[in-house]
């Protein structure tokens, strides 16, 4: 799987990890007895019960700053927790991408001279961006900027949460076309245009979208539609329909 492919992939399901939590009830945890020495070792319990911190300044907010962890990859970077009257607003990490599935999350004005003081700097729109990492940067060059790659990974990701069976297809058509395609008319309720990828990643994108449909028990097929007496550009479509 290259970069490109690879980055696409970890954004979909992160955008269905949030969503599944967010349905999830937790009864219990059990703590073994290792796991508990080696939490009081590295102070994690107390550091949790920190998140209280009041941010100087302004009044019913508070935060917890947590350490990097390793070399700091994905998940495992510096961030910062905040909270308003003791409900988590967002976290943030230290490159200003989304912590915790926090996406596009307006950070508020009153509390952006904090973040910056605390080594956090807040994007100029305010807005938790899905992932800027050193490593990601390159991608841009691979043809997609980070909004598209983000737009597809939504598209993506929402489609396979709100659907029973998903299609894909490979098409030089407007979305309005392919709707009236005889293999897609009266079959599907819904088609949705991800993004224009570059064509030289087309065959490895849709072997991802196969792969993580399989995982999720929801990929029906996949199938070209495309007219060769036209110069545009191939798009990748999702055909779905609902439970």
């Amino acid at each position: 799987m290259n970069n490109l492919t690879a980055y696409i992939n970890r954004i979909i399901r992160n955008v269905l990890g949030s969503w599944f939590l967010e349905n999830v009830i937790v009864d219990y945890i059990i703590v073994t007895e290792e796991a508990n020495n080696r939490i009081k070792k590295d102070g994690l319990i107390l550091e949790a019960k920190t998140h209280f911190n009041p941010i100087p300044g302004v009044k019913h907010y508070t935060y917890r700053i947590d350490k990097q962890q390793g070399e700091g990859g994905p998940g495992h970077q510096r961030h910062i927790h905040i909270f308003y009257d003791g409900k988590k607003l967002f976290a943030l990490n230290a490159d200003l991408s989304a912590h915790d599935g926090c996406h596009q999350v307006k950070i508020p004005n009153e509390i952006t001279p904090f973040l910056n003081d605390k080594g956090f700097p807040v994007p100029s729109d305010y807005i938790i961006e899905m992932l800027r990492s050193t490593a990601d940067k390159g991608f841009v060059y691979e043809g997609l900027d980070y909004e598209s790659m983000n737009r597809f990974a939504l598209n993506a990701g929402e489609a396979i949460r709100r659907a029973s069976v998903i299609s894909i297809i490979e098409a030089n058509l407007e979305t309005s076309q392919v709707k009236k395609h005889p293999k897609v008319e009266g079959k599907y309720q819904h088609v949705n245009q991800l993004e224009e990828i570059p064509q030289s990643h087309s065959i490895e994108i849709k072997r991802m979208l196969i792969d993580l449909l399989n995982d999720f028990g929801k990929f029906g097929e996949t199938f070209d539609i495309i007219d060769d007496s036209l110069a545009t550009p191939h798009r990748l479509f999702v055909a779905w329909n609902e439970f």
